[in-house]
């Protein structure tokens, strides 16, 4: 019964449609919109690739970087660096003044740098780090 009945329904179906087409009737409205959203998209991307500037050049004194730092000591994430160099009066405020570059307790790493101590190739995580009195060992 099931594939006799089923053979008889679409006889019929088809014999209701008479040969009719069908045709789309949305319109060209929701088309030219995705052309459009395509097109701008595309022209975006372009435009953004362009005018992106150039990563690759070591800072200069007119820049101001931040730059994300955290210390992973073997099994767990240490501190973040404390105290603002920017201080004056502070022993560190000196190392402050020749280079620009400090942190603000917020794991993040302000390189604007004064002078060109910490600029060009001089531009290293060293000079942060001297900074801070820290000293580096494969321990």
């Amino acid at each position: 019964m099931g594939k006799a009945s089923s053979a008889k329904r679409v006889a019929k179906l088809a014999q209701k449609g008479k040969g009719r087409q069908v045709r789309f009737q949305g319109g060209t409205l929701f088309p030219a919109v995705v052309l459009i959203v395509g097109v701008l998209g595309a022209l975006l991307i372009f435009y953004s690739r362009s005018t992106r500037p150039d990563t690759n050049s070591p800072p200069t004194t007119n820049d101001h970087w931040h730059v994300a730092l955290g210390f992973y000591g073997c099994d767990a994430w240490l501190p973040d660096l404390q105290g603002a160099l920017e201080e004056p009066g502070t022993a560190a405020y000196q190392n402050y003044l020749g280079t620009g570059v400090h942190s603000h307790s917020d794991g993040v790493i302000h390189w604007h740098p004064f002078t060109s101590r910490a600029t060009g190739t001089n531009a290293k995580l060293g000079v942060f780090l001297d900074n801070y009195d820290i000293t580096l060992t494969k321990d």
